[in-house]
């Protein structure tokens, strides 16, 4: 045998030995999918919350509300009072839009025919979620205010994110 022969036998030998030594390609579109399954389970984890911090929840609020007094008892739950000028029955259908289960103080009639003074309109409750999170809210509706004092204001009770 000549040199080039032992060389050419060599390289063969070289050649084969890593192809051995591959894992077949099989076996490698099995772990790219196992890894991007695996991927997908930890993004479904991760994803909710940190949207729930990029975009926080917050409770919902009519246009026009303006924040009169902001309370934070070191008992009891945070709460906010607002005015605005809509009716309050008005401000009750709003929060029934966004989802609220509202109790109604009265009839209609009652409060178109309240004699000038400040009377409860409605008692609503809800809640909102949102990427594994939650946060719920009461808001008590009153009527019959001067109009340089609302002529509606609310009172909104925010109970933490869960």
């Amino acid at each position: 045998m000549s040199e080039t022969d032992e060389g050419r036998d060599q390289a063969v030998e070289t050649a084969a030995a890593s192809l051995r030594r591959q894992p077949p390609l099989w076996l490698a579109l099995i772990i790219g999918v196992a890894a991007l399954v695996l991927a997908a389970l930890i993004l479904v984890q991760i994803v909710p919350p940190l949207y729930a911090l990029v975009f926080p929840l917050s409770t919902p609020l009519p246009d026009g509300a303006q924040e009169v007094e902001h309370g934070k008892p070191e008992r009891g739950a945070e709460y906010r009072i607002y005015r605005i000028d809509m009716a309050g029955l008005d401000v009750a259908a709003f929060y029934e839009e966004q989802g609220s289960t509202c109790r109604y103080i009265g009839t209609a009639e009652d409060a178109l025919d309240a004699s000038g003074g400040v009377h409860t309109v409605a008692h609503c409750t809800g809640t909102k979620e949102s990427g594994g999170q939650s946060v719920s809210w009461e808001v008590y509706i009153a009527d019959g205010y001067r109009e340089d004092q609302g002529p509606t204001r609310f009172r909104l009770y925010r109970y933490g994110l869960n």
